[in-house]
């Protein structure tokens, strides 16, 4: 994607991509436990946001989801929201984990992360956010 480059890093928790926007300054949100109340609420977010799924990390324990989209946005979920699919590949209540994200990661320019949080808070619910900070993956 132009403008954007991504970078593998090592943290606390192990492996996390990082958006990079180019020649910007890079905001993080993290929201806990995050859920769609609306209907293809996370379809909403990937038309407005432009977003495609670029990589699907699969470490044990900490499968991961990327999707990236307008203005070098990353956002990271533990699960599949389109598909259920997550961190359990024994699980057969997929239908039951779609809509789900879990854990949620976004980075990219000040003003896109702020649309995609103001997004969330109207289509979701979570137990908890990590404003500044991708907390919880």
């Amino acid at each position: 994607m132009p403008g954007v480059k991504m970078k593998s890093t090592l943290r606390d928790r192990g492996y996390i991509a990082e958006a990079k926007p180019a020649l910007g300054k890079v905001d993080k949100w993290g929201f806990d436990q995050l859920e769609f109340k609306v209907k293809d609420g996370f379809k909403q977010l990937i038309k407005k946001f432009g977003l495609r799924l670029a990589v699907k990390e699969k470490h044990p324990g900490r499968p991961q989801y990327h999707w990236t989209g307008k203005d070098g946005v990353l956002i990271v979920t533990a699960y599949n929201p389109n598909t259920g699919e997550g961190p359990y590949p024994d699980d057969d209540e997929l239908e039951s984990h779609k809509n789900f994200a879990g854990y949620v990661g976004i980075e990219g320019k000040p003003e896109t992360v702020k649309e995609v949080v103001q997004l969330l808070r109207k289509t979701s619910w979570n137990q908890g956010e990590s404003p500044g900070d991708r907390e919880f993956i």
